[in-house]
């Protein structure tokens, strides 16, 4: 009969050595799922929507961050405040949001225009600032009532899935009331439309003639007009 071995301990590194890798693991093991499936495109529009969000409460609203993060709470607890706060920003961001536009129609102007035409583009934005605050806020107080001996369920503390009463309830009042208070278009803002050659010529010169317009880099111009090129003769 053979007799088990018993096992090896293992090796075990310096104190300094070990107690590095047990918190990098910890911050590893926190991050969730979700968290690192994100593409690098979605988190720099959340991180662009979260500053819009805290220009305005800070700003303009001039409230503090303790103050801000309240307001993400309230939410949560469906408080009409702090529903209101968050309309009033995605107001004030319709109103107020402008973008430079070039017109290659041979008027060579340069126009501001409002950035905002569909509900979608509101829509759009509030899903981003909802996300980033349950990540940036409302994880947080998860977090610290599911380590303390709270009576609190902290699974309140969050504006998404099935909990996310006050998030669906804002994208409908977008897609009524601020729909028709700004006069946005619940459809598609555009037309598709074959482009003819002089529209492919017009959009090629405009892209070198105009560079000092269109910033980019030298590359990204160049991957462009292939593109383009590509596309005009219906390559697949």
């Amino acid at each position: 009969m053979e007799l088990q071995k018993p096992p090896i301990p293992p090796t075990v590194p310096d104190d300094e050595e070990r107690k590095r890798r047990a918190f990098a693991d910890v911050d590893e093991f926190t991050v969730t799922t979700h968290e690192r499936s994100l593409c690098k495109k979605t988190k720099a529009e959340r991180e662009r929507a979260w500053r819009l969000w805290n220009r305005f409460v800070t700003d303009v609203l001039q409230l503090t961050q303790q103050e801000a993060d309240k307001i993400w709470f309230g939410v949560c607890q469906n408080k009409k405040k702090s529903i209101a706060i968050c309309k009033s920003f995605l107001a004030d961001y319709t109103r107020y949001a402008r973008c430079r536009r070039l017109y290659i129609d041979g008027t060579e102007e340069q126009k501001q225009v409002p950035t905002v035409q569909s509900v979608v583009t509101i829509i759009a934005l509030w899903k981003h600032i909802v996300a980033q605050a349950d990540a940036v806020v409302l994880a947080k107080r998860r977090d610290q009532d599911s380590n303390e001996d709270s009576d609190e369920d902290s699974e309140q503390w969050t504006l998404l899935n099935n909990r996310g009463k006050a998030r669906r309830e804002i994208i409908q009042w977008i897609q009524s009331t601020l729909a028709q208070k700004f006069n946005l278009s619940c459809k598609q803002t555009f037309e598709k439309t074959e482009a003819t050659t002089d529209d492919v010529l017009l959009i090629l010169s405009t892209l070198w003639e105009r560079a000092v317009d269109i910033p980019c880099d030298p590359r990204h111009r160049l991957a462009f007009h292939t593109l383009v090129l590509i596309g005009s003769i219906g390559f697949r």
